[in-house]
């Protein structure tokens, strides 16, 4: 058990507040590039809430989530959402990643209990354009 002395107490509160205030920027800069790209309300909507829903499982700390985190949640949130609920918050998170923190997407979660293709494919991969769109699951919100 640890105990904490109210100077330390003091240090760990500034830090979460650092880094809610640093999570707010960067959510309202999210929803800048969402309605910049003249997205329609609900998309904007259903790609933002995947972002609060992250970051509230990330203390707000989501700007450098590593493979384990993002394989942790996504496996989290299969079990507990549908399916259409887990790609929002994966496309949300890709839009996220490549416009907010102008960071190249990199599809490294892909689920087990992912829904599969009638010839056992993943239904959830790159384009064969190499666009690095996620096909044939393509929502608005991540077209660039």
């Amino acid at each position: 058990m640890c105990i904490l002395s109210r100077g330390n107490a003091t240090i760990i509160t500034a830090a979460i507040t650092a880094s809610k205030a640093h999570f707010d920027r960067q959510y309202q800069t999210h929803l800048k590039h969402l309605k910049r790209k003249g997205l329609q309300p609900k998309t904007i909507e259903a790609c933002s809430h995947a972002i609060r829903r992250i970051g509230v499982r990330f203390d707000h700390q989501i700007d450098s989530l590593t493979e384990a985190q993002l394989t942790d949640y996504f496996s989290e949130l299969i079990a507990s959402h549908s399916w259409s609920a887990v790609k929002l918050d994966l496309y949300g998170l890709k839009f996220y990643t490549m416009y907010v923190l102008r960071k190249p997407w990199v599809q490294s979660v892909t689920p087990d209990s992912m829904p599969r293709s009638r010839d056992g494919n993943a239904l959830l991969c790159r384009t064969s354009a190499g666009n690095g769109l996620l096909a044939p699951y393509r929502l608005s919100c991540c077209a660039g």
